[in-house]
C-alpha cells in the first residue's frame, strides 16, 4: 500500500480536476521515491534532476490512464525508469568513449562477502553511478527491475548478445569498482 494509503485517490482525483496545491501534494510525496530511481540511472546529480523533471511531467500528463484499482507506486516506477531510459538511448551516442575505458580493467575473481556488506547504500550507489550508461542501464533493468535479455534489448535498441555482454561488462566493472573503494584490490585478485 503506498504511504498515504487511501489518500492517494483523492489526491489524484484532485490533480485531475488540475488542482495545485494536489500536484503539489502528490509532487512532495513521491519527489524522493523519483529522484532516487532517477540517481541510480544517471552519471551526475544534474542528469538525475533532470530526469525527475521529465519524468513528473509524463507523471501529471499520463495521471488519467492511472488504474485506481492499481497500487500507484509501480505505475509511478513504470513511468520513471521508461523516461529514465529515454533519457540514456537520448544521451547514448555521446557515451561511446565510456566503453572504451572498460577495456583496461583487470580482472578481477570475485568481490569477497565482507566487501560488500561493508558497503553502505550511497557508497554502493556511487559505484554503480561510475558505471558507463550502457552498462548501467542494462545492469538496472536486469538486476533492479528484473528484466529478461529480450524486453531491455527492446527497451535499449540493442541486441540480446549485446545486452548480455553489456551485463557481464557491468558485473566485472562493479567489482572493481567495490574493490577499489574498499582498498583490497589484493584480496579480489587473490580469489
Amino acid at each position: 500500500m503506498d504511504k498515504t494509503g487511501s489518500n492517494i485517490r483523492l489526491i489524484i482525483e484532485q490533480c485531475l480536476e488540475g488542482n495545485r496545491k494536489a500536484e503539489r501534494k502528490l509532487f512532495e510525496l513521491y519527489y524522493g521515491y523519483v529522484f532516487s530511481i532517477t540517481l541510480q540511472y544517471s552519471s551526475k546529480r544534474e542528469d538525475a534532476e533532470e530526469v525527475c523533471a521529465e519524468a513528473f511531467v509524463k507523471i501529471f500528463k499520463n495521471l488519467d490512464k492511472y488504474d485506481a484499482d492499481l497500487p500507484f507506486k509501480p505505475w509511478l516506477r513504470r513511468i520513471v525508469v521508461n523516461t529514465a531510459i529515454d533519457h540514456i538511448r537520448k544521451h547514448q551516442k555521446y557515451n561511446k568513449q565510456h566503453i572504451i575505458e572498460l577495456a583496461h580493467v583487470p580482472e578481477v575473481a570475485s568481490v569477497p562477502n565482507t566487501a560488500l556488506s561493508d558497503m553502505g547504500y550511497k557508497e554502493l550507489i556511487a559505484c554503480i553511478q561510475e558505471l558507463p550508461p550502457a552498462y548501467r542501464a542494462v545492469f538496472l533493468l536486469y538486476a533492479v527491475e528484473g528484466y529478461k535479455h529480450h524486453e531491455i534489448a527492446e527497451q535499449l535498441g540493442i541486441s540480446v548478445g549485446t545486452s548480455k555482454s553489456n551485463l557481464a561488462k557491468a558485473r566485472k566493472k562493479l567489482q572493481w569498482l567495490v574493490c577499489q573503494k574498499n582498498g583490497d584490490l589484493k584480496a579480489c585478485m587473490d580469489q
